[in-house]
């Protein structure tokens, strides 16, 4: 037989930041009632998430429209073998134990378990927003049309096969957006027929009420 525990704790700092933490963790010989002995944990599990958002535009002054949404997580997770990989034959806590050195014991232990680390980085959509009310109509240049994302993970993972395997990924995006403010235009407006409602209806702008340019690095 075996056990397995799960556990989770949220937070909420105002309108500032969401903190989640989460673990679980699971011994040998866990699994469904369903499953033989053979079928169920032939390693012990542990493993913890952490998940965080913060509102980092919330250091600037509410009149100043900048907006920083941050999203950072970080993970880790370990299983740790029943029996020794290099011979399937001998239980891995005997293997341990028979070696004279502590640090060939640490070496085998970090050399049979699987590990996997993550993290996660990312600034989605950070931008200036208009405040006030501005009688006049924005320009194209003004920084409000303009907002960035940036988002950077990182994979480790190590096992009884593979030394390390290390995978990095960065994006970063760039959106440009310009709301204009077009005269709207119609011509049959002033149709009286509730025949012809389809017609009178009909309106158009002489110019695009928006343009919106967007580019992705990586």
């Amino acid at each position: 037989g075996g056990w397995a525990a799960n556990g989770r704790v949220t937070a909420k700092l105002a309108d500032f930041a969401d903190i989640s933490l989460s673990g679980n963790t699971s011994s040998i010989g866990f699994g469904s009632l369903d499953q033989s002995v053979q079928e169920r944990n032939q390693f012990q599990a542990l493993a913890y998430d952490l998940q965080s958002s913060f509102e980092l535009g919330k250091f600037f002054s509410q009149e100043s429209g900048v907006r920083i949404p941050l999203f950072f997580n970080y993970s880790e997770e370990w299983k740790n073998p029943m029996f020794n990989p290099l011979d399937p034959d001998i239980e891995f806590k005997d293997a341990v134990e028979n070696l004279q050195k502590e640090g060939q014991r640490d070496s085998l232990r970090q050399a049979s378990q699987d590990y996997v680390l993550r993290k996660n980085i990312n600034f989605t959509n950070v931008r200036k927003e208009r405040r006030g009310t501005r009688s006049k109509m924005p320009m194209p240049w003004n920084i409000e049309n303009f907002s960035v994302s940036y988002a950077y993970s990182e994979t480790f993972r190590r096992s009884i096969n593979t030394v390390f395997d290390i995978k990095k990924d960065h994006r970063a995006g760039l959106i440009y957006t310009y709301q204009t403010r077009p005269q709207n235009v119609q011509p049959f407006k002033k149709v009286k027929s509730k025949y012809l409602t389809l017609i009178r209806d009909f309106n158009f702008y002489y110019l695009p009420s928006r343009f919106t340019f967007r580019t992705e690095f990586r």
